[in-house]
């Protein structure tokens, strides 16, 4: 991956990490604009590259005052600037216990150009690259010390700390925008940053020049937002330290409001991963109708981001691009995601994570990848980057009508049947009884238990493919948790055909008393024994005790469980069982408008025939029951479909 910013205005870039920076971006073929104080070493900065790569202007960062009138300049005379890079640092010792050597105008001012002006340059830059249509981004070089201080350094320490929390803020902010908010962590590094000590020692403290840009430009190409080089003391712990901090910052912010005005912040406790539904299948099998038939089932404010793989396909684009549910796309073009291109793939998920911020990412493979390999890529995230993707399901599409024909010469198509949780029978209205029996014999060859489904011309219900996530469930029309009558109108304008392949309950368990609980233990054994082809989803709204809360998923069974709270309170959490995994999520939407007589609201969508034998074993208890004692409690449950 490139960079995809042209042309750099580059605060800081005469010395040390600036100027070593400003030449290698040259390298890349990019332009610079470099900004200092001293005027010579500009002028031997443009000489050096030439004015067609190079220019150069002369501004001092701590006269604040003027930050205004220098962007206005700046961008008038180089309005193709695309990246803001602010680099610029000062860093002394102080001795905070000694009234006579510690001077206190010198610590304030090493916090103002540390810290002040930085952000004063920010605000100032920001509406200019706001203006733009292209890919903008501002990097910032803070410092590990913003982590973990260094006790002799107390204000450039205190002011990188300052830093780092400004910019997690000004990420956040800006996430829905086009201008991309990048830090860049350096450790000690062997530059004149040091010189305090007298260049003799100054110089040789930290890694080499060299090697810390080589790491630091890998990083930035990668299209990382936080390239963090080297680290302190222990490398493991530090960098647990460092992605926990962030991971819990992440969880807090959920206000949504476009321009971060006067609307106040609302925070929750624990943010659930994305989840990504990986779809595969041989080439021509449908998979690309099916998504285009997805998208208009979505709520419009629901976030679905594609990430497409295909051997020069861009058709999609145009169609996706028209639809207000599709929030972002990003192709791995000429290579197969599970091979030459699986390197790239967390990199393109990480970027739809940090750009787009969606509610699920859908992975559309090309038609030779093999599935298993993708999963077991998006469960290394997974562990690697806790909470923030998690593996939804694996669906494979098949051409019921061309099945026959390609399934004896394709090694991939069996593979793509066979790892897999759900598969999509498609193309199958025009073939014979007995041509879509032979099909399913084939299928049945594989020797595994697979659940499938048959498509309506290209369309399966939302509910099937997605299940039910978080977002999906808070962001849908009437999906609180209420008593009510259960209207199964999928609506959008399509008819049913009810001899699917799908059945549907639905289950209301009402309290005797307000505010009951469900039985979390039974429950959690209902999940682990429903099997997998005779289930597909699972999805609900319950109110559990905090004293015994749910595990945050089904790999967290066996971790322990500290109540969230002892006084006695519930939590509303969403659940969406899936193919055997499932994830409980505190929501406190749901519980904006939960009825209070409700303990839980859960839909089962099973496989056809199936729904008389499970109504039979819901309605027979011990299942889906009111915590501590199910006396006056009444469970109903539904056929919907």
């Amino acid at each position: 991956m490139s960079f995809p910013y042209k042309h750099f205005l580059l605060i800081g870039a005469t010395s040390g990490i600036g100027k070593a920076m400003a030449d290698r971006l040259i390298e890349s073929g990019a332009k610079v604009t470099a900004v200092g104080r001293r005027q010579d070493r500009l002028d031997e900065f443009v000489r050096q590259h030439g004015k067609d790569k190079a220019s150069a202007v002369n501004f001092d960062i701590s006269k604040t005052e003027q930050a205004p009138q220098f962007a206005k300049d700046v961008f008038t005379k180089y309005p193709d600037i695309d990246c803001v890079f602010l680099n610029a640092g000062v860093q002394r010792q102080h001795n905070l216990t000694s009234q006579e050597t510690f001077k206190l105008d010198e610590f304030l001012h090493e916090v103002h150009v540390n810290f002040t002006s930085l952000v004063t340059l920010a605000h100032a830059c920001l509406p200019y690259l706001r203006a733009k249509t292209e890919p903008v981004s501002f990097i910032f070089t803070g410092a590990n010390l913003a982590i973990v201080p260094a006790c002799p350094m107390p204000a450039y320490s205190a002011a990188k700390a300052a830093l780092n929390a400004f910019i997690l803020c000004f990420r956040e902010q800006l996430k829905s925008m086009n201008v991309k908010v990048i830090e860049l962590s350096p450790p000690a590094v062997q530059s004149e940053l040091h010189d305090y000590m007298t260049p003799e020692v100054g110089r040789k403290i930290g890694i080499p020049l060299d090697q810390f840009i080589d790491e630091a430009f890998a990083g930035l190409q990668a299209g990382k937002d936080q390239v963090v080089v080297d680290s302190i003391t222990d490398e493991k712990t530090f960098y647990e330290v460092l992605n926990k901090r962030r991971a819990m910052f992440e969880t807090l912010l959920i206000d949504k409001s476009p321009d971060h005005s006067n609307r106040p912040i609302r925070y929750k406790a624990k943010m659930s991963p994305i989840p990504i539904t990986i779809v595969t299948g041989f080439l021509g099998s449908g998979k690309t109708t099916l998504l285009l038939n997805l998208i208009p089932q979505l709520p419009q404010n629901y976030r679905l981001a594609l990430l497409k793989n295909e051997f020069g396909d861009v058709a999609i684009d145009s169609q996706l691009a028209s639809t207000q549910s599709i929030s972002g796309v990003r192709e791995l073009l000429n290579g197969c995601i599970c091979c030459n291109l699986v390197g790239q793939l967390s990199d393109a998920l990480n970027q739809l994570r940090e750009e787009v911020k969606p509610d699920r990412i859908v992975i559309e493979t090309s038609g030779s990848a093999f599935p298993a390999t993708l999963a077991m890529e998006v469960n290394r995230l997974e562990r690697e980057q806790p909470g923030s993707f998690v593996l939804d399901g694996v669906i494979s599409v098949i051409d019921v009508e061309n099945w026959e024909g390609y399934e004896d010469t394709s090694y991939t198509a069996k593979l793509q049947a066979k790892y897999t949780d759900l598969i999509i029978l498609n193309k199958w209205e025009k073939v014979s009884e007995r041509q879509f029996d032979l099909c399913l014999d084939r299928v049945g060859d594989l020797e595994v238990q697979t659940p499938y489904v048959k498509s309506d011309k290209g369309r399966v219900d939302k509910d099937v493919l997605l299940g039910i996530d978080g977002a999906l469930f808070t962001k849908d029309d009437g999906a609180g948790l209420t008593d009510g009558h259960h209207d199964h109108d999928h609506g959008h304008g399509h008819k049913h055909d009810h001899q699917s392949e799908v059945e549907v309950l639905s289950v209301t368990l009402k309290s005797s008393q307000p505010e009951q609980t469900v039985d979390v233990s039974a429950l959690e054994q209902l999940l682990l024994s429903a099997p997998k082809d005779e289930v597909y989803r699972i999805k609900g709204i319950m109110r559990c005790s905090t004293q015994s809360p749910p595990a945050e998923s089904s790999d967290a069974l066996s971790e322990p469980r500290p109540a969230a709270s002892q006084d006695g309170t519930t939590q509303h959490y969403i659940l969406n069982w899936a193919f055997g995994r499932w994830t409980f999520t505190p929501s406190e939407v749901v519980a904006e408008t939960a009825d209070p007589g409700v303990a839980a609201r859960i839909t089962f969508i099973l496989a056809r025939y199936e729904s008389g034998k499970w109504k039979k074993k819901l309605e027979a208890g011990g299942l889906v029951q009111i915590g501590e004692g199910n006396e006056g409690a009444e469970l109903v449950v539904e056929r919907l479909v």
